[in-house]
């Protein structure tokens, strides 16, 4: 084989690398959410934070720039929303007391920026004869949850759909203009229809699991939602995360279409992962 072969064989190896990079086929899915991870993360972060409080604080700016940005281009497209997206503060550097009743969870309680907080989509796709899980998250997640007398009466939760990010640059930009169309429809609301009873906090390291009913909107779409949530305390936030799976066709979204693409599930699983303080 002489030299020519080789040097061509060597370019097609590296475009088809390419190619399976921004597909994303290179890069493992990220795992679905865990209550457990979820502490744990934040956990190490308070950490990392109290070890350097002199840190550079230039790409907290830059996050916070980012989001800003985002939710000006939304509102610029979504002045009819249900509900409004308003990026949320960050965790203080230090934590709050620790809750060891359910009566110390009354009182308003704010989705904050987080390393675990995010919401996004989970689907199963084929990819030029391969099976793939596609994979998007948006770390824009705002809102708010009322508790008064160990009931949860009142959550309202909004996504920054403009932020979803997967794998995939070339999936990112479809999904502007097709299937969720969040260029049209930027932003995600959940809206909390009956109260939530919390009888006891759970052990310590352990979950309270619940369901949560309420009205789901997507892609200018509302449907009667009932989520799987699990969740739990650790040194005054709040943890939160569930799923539930979204039929596309009711929310009126259409599969998205490419040439690598030979087919799209049917349903979607949305998930998410919230941090929250008093």
């Amino acid at each position: 084989m002489n030299g020519r072969v080789l040097g061509a064989l060597a370019v097609f190896g590296l475009i088809v690398l390419v190619i399976a990079w921004q597909l994303g086929l290179l890069t493992p899915e990220p795992d679905e959410v865990n209550l457990a991870d979820a502490v744990a993360t934040q956990t190490e972060t308070n950490d990392d934070q109290s070890s350097d409080n002199t840190g550079d604080t230039g790409d907290t700016t830059d996050t916070e720039s980012d989001a800003t940005t985002s939710t000006t281009a939304a509102a610029a497209n979504d002045s009819q929303a249900p509900c409004v997206y308003e990026p949320p503060e960050p965790v203080g550097d230090e934590p709050s007391d620790d809750i060891s009743d359910v009566a110390q969870l009354d009182g308003r309680w704010l989705v904050r920026q987080a390393e675990s907080t995010f919401a996004g989509y989970r689907i199963d796709e084929i990819l030029s004869g391969a099976d793939f899980t596609a994979v998007g998250r948006s770390s824009g997640v705002g809102g708010s949850v009322t508790i008064a007398g160990g009931s949860i009466d009142e959550a309202q939760i909004a996504v920054d759909l403009v932020g979803l990010t997967s794998d995939s640059r070339i999936r990112d930009e479809q999904l502007k203009r097709q299937a969720l169309e969040t260029t049209k429809f930027p932003t995600a609301c959940f809206s909390l229809s009956e109260p939530i009873v919390i009888d006891a906090l759970p052990a310590d390291g352990d979950a309270l699991s619940v369901d949560a009913s309420g009205s789901l909107h997507i892609h200018g779409v509302d449907q009667p939602v009932t989520i799987a949530l699990e969740a739990t305390v650790s040194e005054g936030l709040l943890f939160v995360v569930g799923s539930t799976d979204v039929a596309l066709a009711d929310f009126d979204i259409e599969k998205p279409s490419a040439p690598s693409v030979a087919d799209v599930s049917d349903t979607a699983v949305m998930e998410f992962s919230l941090v929250l303080s008093g």
